[in-house]
């Protein structure tokens, strides 16, 4: 026959369960205040982790694009100093007057010119030299001459008037900064006169005119300065000793590490509310 419990037996059996649900809430409560505790401590860590990988990569970035940047810089300034203009933006081009006096065959051939050039840094660095002979002289059966060679010096709207006009008086007696040397030979198959060649380019920068700047001017110059900036970036770049995806990679697994911890303790504690919520409403 089958026992029957008693009443005395139910009472004890359903206090025991009663006991063993309040020890295990106290237990989920515990383990509850344990949890948000911990996730607040988490949360913290996790906030500090992602603003400390943000400036990670950020710096890693800013290690990655210092060639870019630094190279494109040096080329748009060069280009920019030697006349180029910036990129993108369509600037004036200022041209400087430059006037140019060529000499040849002795003074037999003079060509004189003005024109307005682009203006840059470069534009005045060609030189100017002008040699003159004097006319031969006969002394004692031998024939003698002055070669003056005026280099800096005769880059003067003076020395091209003088030389236009051919008036060598004036330049022997009002412009030095010369070398001289005295030339003596036997016997002459030419006629005395004053000889002269040479070259005179005087670029003024205060005589200039600004003129608009064209869109395909522009558009190539951007193109050509855009590669040379990052082509020269990226050698060096890719030269250097730094392994850019790589450092991404381990920001991202360190940050990741600490996220993995605040999740599983978040996981737990969804795990041990619904415990609770389940013992709440068996408890009813």
């Amino acid at each position: 026959m089958r026992h029957r419990k008693t009443r005395k037996e139910k009472i004890r059996s359903e206090e025991r369960k009663l006991k063993g649900v309040k020890s295990e809430r106290q237990r989920l409560l515990t383990l509850k205040q344990e949890l948000e505790a911990r996730i607040r401590v988490d949360k913290k860590r996790r906030n500090a982790a992602f603003h400390i990988r943000n400036l990670k990569i950020f710096r890693d970035t800013c290690n990655f694009l210092v060639p870019f940047v630094v190279c494109t810089g040096i080329v748009v300034g060069s280009g920019w100093l030697l006349g180029a203009g910036w990129p993108v933006y369509e600037d004036s081009i200022k041209k400087a007057k430059l006037k140019s006096l060529q000499i040849e065959a002795q003074g037999e051939y003079k060509r004189y010119d003005e024109e307005y050039i682009n203006y840059s840094i470069l534009s005045d660095t060609k030189d100017s030299s002008i040699t003159i002979y004097t006319p031969w002289e006969e002394k004692n059966g031998n024939y003698t001459r002055i070669k003056r060679v005026y280099g800096s010096s005769a880059k003067s709207q003076e020395m091209i008037d003088a030389i236009l006009h051919n008036d060598f008086d004036y330049i022997f007696e009002s412009i030095g900064g010369y070398s001289e040397e005295f030339q003596q030979v036997n016997m002459i198959d030419e006629e005395p006169a004053y000889k002269v060649e040479g070259s005179i380019y005087i670029l003024n920068t205060s005589d200039t005119i600004s003129m608009p700047e064209s869109e395909n001017r522009n558009a190539w110059a951007t193109v050509i300065e855009a590669l040379l900036g990052l082509g020269i970036g990226g050698l060096i770049a890719y030269h250097r000793d730094f392994e850019y995806i790589y450092s991404l990679k381990e920001d991202w697994n360190e940050y990741r590490v600490k996220y993995s911890v605040l999740k599983k303790d978040l996981e737990q504690l969804k795990e041990t509310d619904a415990k609770l919520l389940s013992l709440r409403r068996g408890g009813r």
